[in-house]
């Protein structure tokens, strides 16, 4: 008799274990069954079957297993019954053990609110409190913008149960730095939704009804023909809006009940996934899908389709209810090539700043609600085509911004020629010989520190294998103070005198920084006061020096995985403050900071071309007299002018913005007059304590 039939199958109804006549094996005679005539009937059953998974947690409404332990296909043929308790039904082991109550079997049921389950993800580096356990929980949860629905301890490692569509949001907070450690995070047993067989079979037998008969190879049939009825592939669109109105799925039965409808829209996606050799296939057979009219006030049923379907460039949520941002899910951090999305319909679509928030969660945004977006309005530009933005974090309440200004190119006022000498010099040198680097520029109360802004927005580098982890070489002299809040870690990582530089500097990986391409590059540099005195401790007014800010990019040069160069690019900003010292060139670096960024390109350094000036045409009209200007009246000072006039009088004097102003409108904008003024006034003691800045 085959286990998988009759009325007292494991899984069945009313009787025993499994229920119904027979018991356990499912046939008369089961093994340690209560309500069959083959079995011992002692009453009526004590409630539902329950099942534990394997971290022992209650877990309610399991599919039924199939019956494998009983060789004799269920029939008993004599003898005591087996071991063991069975809910509902008594083996030898004692009295049958009823289901725990009910706030625990709610929380068994959460693995059915997630279309694949939960997956576990192991955590380390988090403490070892029960206050630091839930801190690294809520650290998570708000980084990751996931749900964790479990969590226990096995000795160090914190194990969480993660919604199966959040996984890769987890993951991806994989050696983030968190107090005085590096938390790392991993999924074992994750397997992407392309990624295996046996999940995809799991899936789609979870579609299957229990009670209509239908196998999983005749769910992958009928799924494959829902499909195949709803792709245009002249328009490369897969329509799937109404899908409760369609006759496929009623016939077979789907949305009879919630399990299946929770997992036909994941299963489809497995078998769509089957259809296509490879993600370019995919990419190229699909690029828009429908999703309208199917009553969403989520995207909780249908986030497989961010994992089949990753890069649409089209997307239509028409007509559904979806009400938030946080509705959304982790589509606001995917379908990074979309280029037109339909929302219409939707509460969301009335909210204050819709269009911009749009715009900046979906960057390649062309059309929204079918209407071509205005981007001189929102004040953003779109990403160039050959380097499509990829998002490094998530940034909360992010306004976009535009410039009253237009970008203009590098500041620089050195009449010494001393920060043009270093620039010229430094970073052949520090990429070739170091050494002498150190010994021209720096000396014993020189200070080095590097700080890794891993959540800057970053654009592709198309042939670049990235590493694994990319930023982990980093992580150990990052003085990132958003990150490290420790002060004996803030001392540790502060580097001072040639002999610290030199070992920090030995443990980087080697670099190449192309000056050549000078377009990448921008740099400022101006002249500043009170810097320390090398030959005069006592001087506490100080000496002048220079500050210098470069912004740039360099590629590693070194072999970090599997013995092969990465040639990873990395953008980066670097502060130094030069000053007078006993060093071989004579100056001196008080300060170097550099903070490395993922590649960000160069757009944001490109001078805004100047405005066309418009074609005045001339208009016939009375001639009028000549103007003949008033002796001794001054031309008109343009506002440019008189900005280039305030800052140099303020670079060159300690007076606050105030006086600054007081004095050359006094003067009546003429620079020379005020600086005369100033020193006049400072000699005489006129000027109060309140004029100079502090």
């Amino acid at each position: 008799m085959n286990t998988r039939q009759g009325g007292g199958g494991r899984g069945g109804g009313s009787g025993g274990r499994g229920g119904g006549p027979g018991g356990r094996g499912g046939g008369p005679g089961g093994r340690g069954g209560r309500g069959g005539p083959g079995g011992i009937n002692r009453g009526p059953p004590r409630g539902p079957r329950s099942t534990r998974d394997r971290d022992g947690d209650l877990e309610m409404g399991a599919r039924p297993l199939p019956a494998t332990r009983s060789r004799t296909s269920g029939i008993h043929k004599g003898g005591p019954p087996p071991r063991g308790h069975a809910n509902g039904g008594r083996g030898r082991g004692g009295p049958a053990r009823p289901p725990l109550p009910g706030p625990r079997n709610i929380r068994a049921n959460i693995k059915a609110q997630s279309p694949f389950g939960l997956v576990e993800v192991k955590v380390t580096g988090w403490g070892d409190t029960q206050a630091d356990r839930d801190d690294v929980i809520a650290f998570l949860e708000d980084r990751a913008d996931c749900k964790v629905k479990k969590s226990r301890l096995t000795g160090k490692v914190l194990i969480l149960s993660i919604p199966y569509e959040e996984v890769t949001s987890i993951l991806a907070q994989d050696n983030t730095e968190y107090r005085n450690s590096y938390l790392v995070i991993t999924a074992p047993k994750y397997i992407p939704i392309d990624g295996g067989d046996d999940k995809a079979e799991k899936t789609i037998q979870a579609v299957t009804s229990r009670d209509s008969g239908v196998k999983t190879s005749e769910t992958i049939e009928i799924l494959g023909r829902v499909l195949t009825s709803r792709y245009n592939a002249d328009a490369k669109l897969l329509d799937l809006s109404r899908l409760a109105d369609d006759p496929i799925l009623q016939q077979a039965g789907f949305f009879q009940l919630s399990s299946t409808k929770s997992k036909m829209f994941p299963a489809m996606m497995l078998v769509a996934d089957k259809r296509f050799a490879s993600a370019e296939d995919k990419r190229n057979a699909v690029q828009s899908v429908s999703l309208a009219y199917n009553g969403l006030s989520n995207i909780n049923t249908v986030s497989a389709l961010s994992l089949s379907f990753p890069d649409l460039k089209n997307l239509s949520l028409e007509g559904n209810s979806i009400a938030t941002w946080a509705d959304l899910g982790s589509w606001r951090f995917r379908f990074r090539d979309l280029e037109q999305l339909v929302l219409s319909g939707n509460p969301i679509a009335n909210l204050p700043g819709y269009a911009e928030e749009c715009v900046r969660k979906w960057p390649r945004l062309v059309m929204l609600d079918n209407v071509v977006i205005d981007r001189a309005k929102i004040g953003t530009a779109p990403p160039s085509s050959d380097e499509p933005p990829k998002a490094a974090g998530i940034v909360h309440n992010s306004q976009i911004t535009g410039f009253p200004l237009g970008i203009k190119p590098g500041f620089t006022t050195d009449s010494a020629d001393v920060a043009s000498t270093f620039l010229g010099q430094f970073f052949s040198k520090y990429d070739n010989d170091k050494e002498a680097l150190l010994n021209a520029y720096y000396d014993e109360t020189s200070v080095f520190t590097i700080s890794a802004n891993t959540l800057a927005p970053r654009v592709q580098q198309v042939g670049v294998k990235i590493p694994p982890k990319p930023w982990e070489v980093y992580y150990t002299f990052s003085r990132n103070l958003s990150r490290v809040h420790n002060l004996e870690v803030m001392a540790r990582k502060y580097n001072q005198g040639i002999t610290q530089i030199r070992k920090t500097w030995r443990d980087l990986p080697r670099t190449h920084h192309d000056i050549s391409k000078i377009e990448n590059w921008v740099y400022d540099y101006w002249p500043v006061e009170g810097l320390p005195d090398p030959n005069d401790p006592s001087n506490i007014a100080g000496v002048g020096g220079m500050m210098v800010m470069i912004h740039g990019d360099f590629q590693e040069t070194e072999a970090t995985v599997n013995g092969q160069s990465t040639g990873v690019r990395r953008s980066f900003d670097r502060t130094f403050t030069l000053g007078p010292g006993k060093t071989a060139s004579g100056v001196r670096v008080v300060n170097d900071m550099l903070v490395l960024r993922p590649y960000g390109g160069a757009d944001a350094w490109k001078p805004t071309p100047d405005p066309v000036p418009p074609v005045v045409v001339a208009v016939p009209q009375q001639q009028a007299p000549p103007v003949v200007p008033v002796p001794g009246q001054p031309a008109p000072i343009s506002e440019e002018t008189k900005q280039a006039m305030l800052v140099q009088l303020w670079q060159n004097t300690q007076l606050t913005e105030q006086y600054v102003m007081m004095c050359l409108e006094e003067a009546g904008w003429d620079l020379a007059k005020a600086f005369a003024s100033y020193e006049m006034a400072q000699a005489q003691g006129l000027l109060p304590p309140d004029a100079f800045r502090s």
